[in-house]
């Protein structure tokens, strides 16, 4: 029995085991089930919400591309300019760099009427075609592609617009009167320019009118004056490409250095390939006839004689080629001898001389002026240039502020003060506030209904009341009163010399042919 006992309780135990492992099994399986549950509803709430973003992104999508497409058209006004029709000029044979004799030093002037000689006509005769701008559309919508900021010189940056100028002309002590006066001017020069684009048909009256409009910031594209600058610059650069070997703009040393200085101007503002050649060549010619110790005289003419009135305007246009991008061989040496020249040999007991050191008159603010310029404002003679102006040539100006007509009696001094303008401008402080409190009420008060400046005087430099020397006048006060905006009070040109690389243009080089 008792075998049979243990069988039978053996049986039972398995029955009991396997009932319990099934038991075991189906537990796990619900356990397993029950956690699987809220992920799997987690993941198909997911999925679904994830379709249904996926076809409202879509279908916003599909909205959008097929939605229909409004175009408002808006005609915008252009300035036309007909194609150009180049009148053809020629420059006389007799005006030499090398070939000229050197010319006998003149009795000095007084310094109160110390200034730029007078400057002789130059006959219209034919020269080649050159070329020109090309088939160039200036509207307002090429303003922005041609001449944005961004390909426009720093030096030209408070010129590139009008809120540009006012906000310049705010911050430095301008007035609402003096910018009138600059526009007037400027209509004036536009209506009085001759049909094939220049003043006067001499180059030195045509350099100046032209820096007066870029100096304003205007340029071939400008809607207002455009076609005049255009006119003026094609001129001016057919006179340049036509010449000859040993010939110079104009009868005199000043006329070149200054249609040099407008062209390099022109193409530092605008980089229109066109004009650098023009502006090459005319500088090499500068360069060329630059004398050993690092001055000029009229006619570029070699020898101890030198002209502090006449290096201005070649200090100036070698200053503006440089910072236009020119690449004239022997540039940047030119620009140091002119510096040592000045310090050397023009300067003595705080003031720059005419043609012997230290004569002061108009002179002392050409050389503090082009030491400020080629980047020694700091020297000591460039100091002691701004001291005897703020002082001797302030004075000056104060005497005419008390007068009811100073054009009777300044002749003598109007050259001096363009430069006297320019320096002050450039030292800013207490100096620049006396200066500029005084000069502009005069040369705004003296300005005539048509828009021009000229002097009552009947002798003396620049008087009379020919057109020829209405350009000089107007051109020089004009200048002056664009002080606010022409050029910053912080360029240095020495930062761009320090940087430069010697990168000859052999295309250039090739045109200009005068080796």
């Amino acid at each position: 029995m008792s075998d049979e006992m243990e069988v039978q309780e053996s049986a039972e135990q398995g029955v009991y085991s396997s009932e319990v492992q099934a038991i075991l099994r189906d537990y796990h399986r619900r356990q397993i089930v029950l956690h699987m549950i809220g992920p799997i509803i987690s993941v198909v709430v997911h999925l679904v919400f994830l379709t249904w973003l996926s076809q409202v992104w879509t279908g916003s999508a599909a909205r959008q591309v097929t939605a229909p497409m409004i175009i408002e058209t808006q005609e915008i006004e252009t300035v036309e300019i007909d194609p150009l029709e180049l009148e053809e000029m020629d420059i006389e044979q007799e005006d030499t760099i090398t070939e000229a004799p050197t010319v006998e030093a003149p009795p000095a002037p007084a310094e109160e009427t110390q200034a730029m000689d007078s400057i002789e006509s130059i006959p219209e005769a034919p020269v080649a075609d050159v070329g020109g701008f090309g088939e160039l559309e200036f509207s307002e919508s090429a303003v922005v592609e041609s001449y944005s900021p961004v390909t426009i010189n720093a030096q030209f940056e408070t010129r590139t617009s009008e809120s540009a100028r006012s906000s310049a002309v705010s911050r430095y002590g301008g007035t609402s009167e003096t910018q009138d006066a600059v526009v007037k001017a400027l209509d004036w020069f536009q209506k009085v320019r001759n049909p094939n684009g220049s003043w006067e048909n001499q180059t030195a009256h045509t350099g100046l009118a032209l820096l007066c409009f870029l100096a304003h910031g205007e340029t071939p594209s400008s809607p207002k004056y455009g076609r005049t600058v255009q006119d003026g610059l094609q001129w001016l650069a057919n006179q340049t490409m036509s010449l000859k070997k040993g010939q110079m703009l104009g009868n005199r040393a000043y006329s070149h250095g200054i249609a040099t200085y407008a062209l390099a101007e022109a193409y530092g503002l605008t980089q229109i390939p066109f004009l650098r050649g023009p502006m090459e060549k005319g500088l090499d010619i500068i360069i060329r006839g630059q004398q050993e110790k690092g001055g000029y005289d009229y006619r570029y003419a070699q020898g101890d004689r030198w002209d502090l009135s006449v290096a201005g305007w070649q200090i100036q246009a070698m200053k503006a080629g440089l910072a236009a991008g020119a690449s004239n061989p022997g540039l940047n040496e030119a620009i140091k001898k002119s510096v040592k020249w000045l310090k050397d040999d023009t300067y003595k007991n705080g003031k720059f001389g005419y043609s012997s050191p230290g004569s002061g008159g108009n002179m002392t603010g050409v050389g503090t002026v082009c030491l400020q310029l080629l980047g020694e404002a700091k020297s000591s003679e460039a100091r002691a240039g701004v001291d005897t102006i703020a002082t001797e040539r302030l004075a000056l100006y104060e005497r005419f502020e008390r007068k009811s007509d100073y054009t009777k009696e300044a002749h003598g001094y109007l050259y001096g003060w363009y430069y006297d303008t320019q320096a002050m401008f450039n030292e800013q402080g207490r100096a620049w506030r006396a200066w500029n409190k005084v000069f502009k009420n005069v040369l705004t008060r003296a300005q005539l209904d048509d828009g021009s400046w000229e002097f009552a005087a009947e002798k003396g430099h620049f008087s009379g009341k020919s057109i020829a020397n209405k350009i000089l006048v107007t051109s020089w006060t004009c200048l002056q009163l664009e002080v606010y905006y022409r050029y910053l009070p912080t360029f240095d040109i020495s930062k761009m010399m320090r940087t430069s690389q010697a990168n000859p243009s052999t295309d250039i080089l090739n045109q200009i042919q005068i080796d």
